[in-house]
């Protein structure tokens, strides 16, 4: 499928639209705010332990 090219566009996506050297932390100065924007991290305290239930009374299947 192919798109038309649109002139009334005036982003040119092949480069960033924004040109910073460093990363601003102005956005990151409380601990709390830290860990809300933080890469994800998944620990041992995340992951559940499967349960399956079998219909009936006092059944256990291994």
């Amino acid at each position: 499928m192919e798109h038309e090219h649109d002139d009334s566009c005036d982003h040119d996506f092949e480069e960033p639209l924004v040109n910073m050297p460093s990363r601003p932390r102005r956005n990151r100065r409380t601990p709390a705010m830290r860990r809300m924007v933080r890469e994800h991290r998944l620990s041992p305290d995340h992951l559940i332990w499967p349960l399956f239930l079998i219909d009936g009374q006092d059944r256990a299947e291994p």
